[in-house]
């Protein structure tokens, strides 16, 4: 699945405002519904940020477009692929008044990140446009990078989480404590 979502930059009427928040919603709306049973993508400019941390200037709160973007991800089971690259995504390019943002994603479901383990979203410079080109590496070459443990959210949120955990933590293991600790990982 492909999603590239780019509003009309600069056509800020209340007739556009309310048309962007109900296309914003209806494409959330259909993320959330979606099943899937193998692995997805989907990335572009989703024109919200999922936290205040990816921005500098402009507004500093939680909108309410934030909190639906996270509660989208959450329903839908997916999360940020592994990046590397330029966070900020988009920046106005005025020189007074400058903001920055996160505003382009490429996001992840677990089946994917099982099925492209070495998969990164790489978010190159900008050029003319006010936002980074990003590439997709789906690493196949076989070569295993090391990668930092990762949990997805949604699976906290299931109730046989937490005994699991403290069952998997209690098993005996033998050897290095290094060894014992990331066995239980």
């Amino acid at each position: 699945m492909l999603v590239f979502w780019t509003p009309m930059a600069g056509f800020e009427s209340p007739l556009f405002k309310a048309l962007d928040d109900r296309l914003r919603k209806a494409l959330w709306q259909s993320m959330c519904s979606s099943q899937h049973g193998s692995p997805w993508t989907v990335l572009g400019d989703f024109n919200v940020s999922r936290s205040v941390g990816e921005s500098i200037g402009g507004c500093s709160r939680i909108s309410d477009a934030m909190e639906e973007f996270n509660d989208c991800l959450q329903a839908s089971e997916l999360d940020d692929l592994r990046f590397s690259g330029f966070l900020h995504s988009w920046c106005n390019k005025r020189s007074n008044g400058c903001i920055s943002k996160k505003l382009d994603s490429v996001l992840e479901n677990s089946d994917w990140l099982v099925k492209f383990e070495n998969s990164e979203a790489i978010f190159l410079p900008p050029s003319i446009s006010d936002h980074c080109p990003s590439v997709v590496k789906l690493g196949l070459q076989g070569i295993k990078k090391n990668r930092s443990f990762k949990i997805f959210n949604f699976l906290m949120d299931r109730a046989d989480f937490l005994p699991l955990v403290e069952r998997c933590w209690r098993e005996q293991v033998h050897g290095t404590i290094q060894y014992k600790f990331c066995s239980k990982l």
